[in-house]
């Protein structure tokens, strides 16, 4: 892409004025090329009768008479001058001029003044009041652009059991507007609908009564919790064999990151935040904080975590890196027990196709699918957590060969991948989390603007078919007056057959 010649970014009105100004220069020049001739014919022909501008010079220094070919020579350029007015020179000043004074009506315009960080808009380039007349396609991410960029933990899918009693989301909204009757149907399979303010913030307190009967919730954050339900808190409490792998799943979450930790707040050492590479990371690791497994602090290959109110530390002896081929992240670690866990967190068609299948697990993994499915539904990013538990001889045997993977000098990526791959099957699935991520303020007024300007808005997003619609009506890029085409294929000749029909 970057081989190609560099596309022009001059606006329209310029390459509209630069060759109207070249076509009059070429008839200026024409002009004066006419007049340089008839005067030099002119001058040849009556020079001698002594008639007027035939090149007769009667006073100066030299006297005597000039050549026809000096008097067209004269004539040319003196016709240059006297044309000259056909070049409309003044025009690139008026041009500039307005597009200075349109840019600062711009910037005092009120309507795009932003009172939370006190800025007005700033145009950076005079040519920006063309562009806004000539714009007919937007094309758009989702993530970051759409969106907010700032997640928040809504629900999870621990051992088959859904937990989280989230606020309507966007794409919940939007799912009204497509289907006016629809209904969540993770929510209303569970508990009911999706609640609002007053249910989340009595949810908030049940859960937090019942955490410092259990453990001391010095950790968890102060403000509003994104991710609540009593419920959670109660099974910690009860014990039995689902604390446990809510234990394990909130585990896999404080430990498998690259997340640091800072305290912003020295007087208040219990109050953390975590900085991560990408907020899907940090909001995962909050979450499993305000469920009493604080991510305190890495020390080396020791990663210190609280868990329900005891310190842990566990020994990180791999971590082998998410990337968007692999669509996974795993950390191989020591328990304190001295066990060897590998824990793998990634996108469920990455995970399932690597589970160790049993019949015991087949329920999990059914009721795991339909939790995921509706949280897809509502618009929420998911995550799939499986682990698996491996004997010292099998690490030691791995651990060889992915050391020498690592210290290849060619195709060292693909390398360790494949090795990678051998110590990340027969895992067992511990669940899924549900990440929200809002839309920016404005956001579905400025589509719908847009629309109405005759602008044709494209989003790219990477989410299942039925939440990207949702969206699409939550942001109201789609209607429901609209006719949606779907199409699914794999190559070129299908998606061209899909349109045809």
């Amino acid at each position: 892409l970057n081989s190609g010649s560099t596309p022009s970014k001059r606006s329209k009105i310029d390459r509209q004025m630069n060759p109207q100004v070249l076509v009059n220069f070429l008839l200026l020049c024409v002009m004066c090329l006419v007049c340089a001739i008839v005067a030099g014919i002119y001058s040849a022909t009556y020079v001698h009768t002594g008639a007027p501008f035939a090149g007769w010079l009667e006073r100066g220094f030299r006297g005597g008479m000039e050549s026809p070919a000096y008097t067209a020579f004269v004539t040319f350029f003196s016709s240059m001058i006297v044309f000259q007015t056909i070049i409309p020179i003044a025009l690139y000043i008026s041009v500039d001029v307005s597009k200075t004074y349109q840019s600062f009506m711009i910037y005092l315009d009120n309507e795009m003044y932003d009172e939370e960080s006190d800025k007005r808009v700033a145009p950076q380039s005079w040519n920006l009041c063309d562009d806004l007349g000539q714009i007919e396609y937007i094309f758009s991410d989702k993530t970051g652009t759409l969106t907010c960029n700032m997640m928040d933990f809504r629900k999870c899918s621990i051992n088959g059991v859904m937990y989280g009693k989230g606020v309507e989301t966007d794409v919940e909204r939007g799912r009204k507007k497509r289907e006016p009757d629809a209904k969540s149907p993770v929510s209303a399979k569970d508990d009911g609908p999706a609640g609002g303010d007053e249910e989340h913030d009595e949810a908030e307190r049940e859960m937090r009564k019942i955490m410092a009967e259990v453990y001391d919730t010095k950790f968890v954050q102060k403000g509003t919790l994104p991710f609540v339900d009593p419920k959670l808190a109660q099974h910690i409490k009860e014990g039995g064999n689902q604390a446990m792998r809510i234990r394990e799943f909130f585990t896999l979450l404080a430990v498998c990151h690259t997340v640091l930790v800072e305290v912003p707040d020295e007087s208040q050492p219990t109050q953390m935040v975590y900085k991560a590479q990408s907020p899907d990371e940090a909001a995962l690791v909050s979450a499993a904080r305000d469920s009493g497994f604080a991510f305190l602090r890495r020390r080396e290959n020791l990663c210190v975590v609280d868990v329900l109110g005891e310190e842990r530390c566990y020994t990180i002896l791999n971590v082998l890196e998410f990337n968007s081929d692999r669509k996974r992240m795993s950390v191989v670690m020591r328990r304190p027990e001295g066990e060897i866990v590998v824990l793998t967190k990634g996108a469920d068609s990455v995970i399932f196709e690597r589970l160790k299948r049993s019949e015991g697990s087949k329920g999990v993994l059914e009721s795991t699918e339909s939790h995921l499915e509706g949280f897809a539904n509502e618009g929420l990013r998911t995550l799939c957590l499986a682990w698996r538990v491996i004997s010292e001889e099998h690490y030691e045997s791995w651990r060889i060969k992915y050391d020498s993977a690592k210290a290849q000098l060619e195709d060292r990526d693909a390398a360790v991948d494949a090795v990678a791959e051998e110590i990340e099957r027969d895992l067992t699935l511990m669940g899924a989390t549900a990440i929200e991520d809002k839309l920016q303020e404005g956001v579905p007024e400025c589509v719908d603007t847009l629309s109405k300007a005759g602008i044709k808005v494209w989003v790219l997003t990477g989410d299942k078919m039925e939440t990207a619609i949702n969206i699409g009506f939550a942001c109201n890029l789609l209607k429901r007056d609209m006719t949606i085409i779907v199409v699914r294929s794999g190559d070129l000749e299908e998606t061209e057959r899909q349109l045809g029909e």
